[in-house]
């Protein structure tokens, strides 16, 4: 999780893992017997998922709680 960013950061940083692990995805089907264009596809759909992790908060904001006083 990298916090909050910037809207433009944010959509860098998605559009970076997105486009990266594609082309992991895609140059390990060389590798393999499976289709370029379905290790293309894996690819892409990992790097959706690490984006989201990368840019979501796993917990939702805590809200502050008011300080209870006593009177005496």
């Amino acid at each position: 999780m990298l916090g909050p960013l910037p809207r433009l950061h944010q959509l860098v940083v998605a559009t970076v893992a997105i486009l990266a692990l594609t082309t992991v995805g895609a140059w390990s089907a060389l590798a393999t017997p499976l289709p370029t264009s379905l290790g293309a596809a894996i690819g892409a759909l990992t790097g959706l998922g690490v984006a989201h992790r990368l840019l979501h908060d796993p917990h939702e904001p805590r809200r502050p709680r008011h300080a209870r006083t006593r009177r005496h």
